[in-house]
């Protein structure tokens, strides 16, 4: 994610518009290096300074399944930073990695990470 991006989308204030950040602290698609300062950023904040409306961070399942209706609901735009481990390293082929399969892999995974917080 280039932070730049950050402001261009504050400036647009497109009010449809639900930011998902999953921060890992390490820039895992390019090889699994650390982010810098990662134990000090916090991106949620960076998008409240840059103009967003409103933005969210989670470390716990539980409270996001709680909290998802309503942010899906609210006026945009909107960070969601999401805590999660970092991966299984794997080799870096963008052909795959950018496919529709890989996307629907990730929701499908994420749909049934939120059915578990539901059963806990």
């Amino acid at each position: 994610m280039n932070l730049g991006s950050l402001v261009t989308v504050a400036n647009m204030a497109p009010s449809n518009f639900v930011h998902f950040v999953s921060q890992n602290n390490t820039y895992e698609v390019n090889g699994n290096f650390p982010i810098p300062g990662a134990s000090k950023v916090k991106f949620d904040g960076l998008a409240l300074e840059a103009g967003y409306r409103h933005a969210f961070s989670y470390d716990d399942c539980t409270q996001f399944k709680a909290d998802i209706d309503e942010i899906l609901n609210m006026r945009g735009p909107v960070m969601v930073c999401l805590h999660v481990e970092p991966g299984e390293f794997y080799p870096t082929d963008y052909t795959t990695i950018h496919s529709a399969e890989s996307r629907s892999t990730f929701r499908n995974a994420l749909k049934d990470r939120l059915n578990l917080c539901t059963s806990q």
